[in-house]
């Protein structure tokens, strides 16, 4: 992987792989004609196989709600910022095929459809040393 902006990130990319998750891309910016946006994390957990693109945050306040409501603003973006990065996979096979992060992500889609990919939008926040990860924050896509 590249490098992290900051130590959170690393400790985050670190619980993720812990988890069992395989990091695809980290910092990845997905560009469309119309927007801009740029993934903290994307990663794909093989025991559920779902692909799963990160919103990493790290700051001490108590409250949540703001950054929840920010990204359910982004809500479109991110979506569409999914469907962009499966279509690329897929268009790019050779490519992807060559990265060995990528051949349970390519495993799976050579047996489904790639709209039936199962997709998760989680914030993962870090609060001095504890972690939290919310799961699916919005909703079923």
């Amino acid at each position: 992987m590249g490098k992290f902006r900051n130590q959170s990130e690393e400790v985050i990319y670190q619980y993720l792989i812990n988890k069992n998750y395989t990091i695809l891309e980290h910092n990845k910016i997905i560009k469309d004609k119309e927007f801009r946006i740029e993934i903290d994390i994307i990663g794909f957990y093989n025991k559920n196989q779902t692909l799963h693109f990160i919103e990493v945050k790290n700051w001490n306040h108590f409250y949540i709600h703001p950054v929840i409501k920010e990204i359910y603003h982004r809500k479109e973006k991110l979506i569409l910022s999914s469907k962009i990065f499966i279509n690329h996979i897929i268009n790019n096979k050779k490519y992807y095929k060559e990265k060995c992060e990528y051949n349970q992500l390519l495993c799976l889609l050579e047996k489904i459809s790639p709209w039936e990919l199962t997709v998760s939008f989680d914030l993962i926040w870090k609060k001095q040393n504890k972690i939290y990860h919310f799961k699916n924050i919005l909703g079923k896509n």
